[in-house]
């Protein structure tokens, strides 16, 4: 569990840059994908400061 939290933010950290105020989806490892129809979840990245970023990881739920 540990090593799968370092993972995401690691993975969080890295792709900050790219992704300011962006909403990403991802599979179910995580990974960025660009099919909606296959994501299990979407991640926003937000730039608080030069520093600083605020990322959330929502599960996507069947809406139908």
């Amino acid at each position: 569990m540990n090593s799968a939290l370092t993972f995401m933010l690691n993975e969080f950290s890295v792709h900050a840059f790219a992704l300011q105020d962006n909403k990403t989806f991802l599979n179910k490892k995580l990974n960025s994908i660009s099919d909606f129809n296959v994501a299990k979840y979407s991640r926003t990245v937000q730039q608080r400061n030069e520093n600083i970023y605020y990322s959330e990881v929502f599960y996507l739920t069947d809406l139908q």
